[in-house]
């Protein structure tokens, strides 16, 4: 049985709609059970918005390429951390795993056909989710393999199964005792030096973020996610329009075109590959000195 697509919409029709219709490209979606959660406005300005989304939908359940569409409207604003927490729980429950794709990502064609014949490799392995996004990294060039291991799961286009899910504890009671450990910290830091800080704004109540909980518990477990060398998603939310992205390209990638599957294996963390990684998402020296060189020079203009 093929793993259930999960979607989350919010405001952004056109983002919507270009999703859908790359998932309507792809190979086995006339197999595949679609769920479609869209939250309600959480500010009168976005009402309009997010009645045009609901209008789309509406549309859409009157023809689509799915095997079957099951939509659920929040009666009242959730929140992508809540809505995401709820909805995933509710079809995983249920099916056992699940894939999910947000309201901004675009997806190759065999997007579908890489996640689930990944869930099925990896289904008995010690792995926590299935990114279907990866970024250029220089070490990928000569990389001879078709997926790496990181220690760091991605919401843009993942997968994962109904046992990891269960997992997380989404309180982090054990949060106090984390602050205390350097151990803990740094172990969690593998995936990135911004890991700390966001863990820590959540628990403030500055973030409302189910990702950094969900990577929070995958550091706990010591459970790495499988990447592709080649990206089978495309983050269209980068264009600012997003609740929780600015408008950037320094995680722009290319979206996959080969037609051969993907080479699935059991490896080793590749160390060249996982500093690339980490550096990425860490405040180093020189990203510092590179954004007060664009703000400089934004100023001049």
């Amino acid at each position: 049985m093929k793993a259930p697509v999960v979607i989350f919409a919010y405001n952004r029709k056109e983002h919507l709609r270009r999703t859908i219709e790359a998932l309507g490209l792809n190979m086995g979606i006339e197999d595949t059970a679609v769920y479609i959660f869209a939250d309600q406005f959480g500010k009168k300005e976005e009402q309009e918005k997010t009645e045009a989304v609901r209008a789309y939908i509406e549309k859409l359940e009157q023809g689509h390429p799915f095997q079957s569409l099951h939509v659920k409207y929040a009666a009242e604003h959730k929140g992508l951390a809540a809505s995401v927490i709820s909805g995933v729980t509710e079809v995983i429950e249920r099916y056992g795993r699940v894939i999910v794709v947000e309201d901004d990502l675009y997806t190759s064609k065999d997007f579908l056909k890489y996640m689930n014949q990944a869930l099925d490799f990896y289904e008995k392995e010690p792995v926590w989710s299935i990114s279907g996004y990866s970024f250029p990294m220089k070490h990928l060039k000569q990389y001879p393999h078709d997926i790496f291991y990181c220690y760091r799961a991605c919401s843009w286009g993942w997968a994962t199964w109904k046992d990891r899910w269960s997992m997380v504890d989404w309180e982090v009671k054990d949060f106090a005792e984390f602050r205390n450990d350097r151990k803990e910290m740094w172990k969690f830091n593998r995936g990135g030096t911004d890991l700390t800080p966001m863990l820590c704004e959540q628990m403030e109540g500055k973030r409302d973020s189910w990702a950094i909980r969900w990577c929070f518990a995958q550091s706990k477990k010591e459970m790495p996610s499988i990447y592709p060398k080649d990206s089978r998603v495309v983050n269209m939310g980068f264009d600012g329009s997003g609740s929780h992205c600015l408008a950037s390209t320094e995680y722009e990638t290319i979206l996959n075109c080969r037609e051969e599957d993907c080479r699935f294996e059991i490896l080793d963390l590749d160390k060249q590959l996982m500093k690339e990684f980490r550096d990425k998402y860490s405040d180093t020296f020189w990203k510092k000195v590179k954004r007060r060189l664009k703000t400089v020079g934004n100023k001049r203009l």
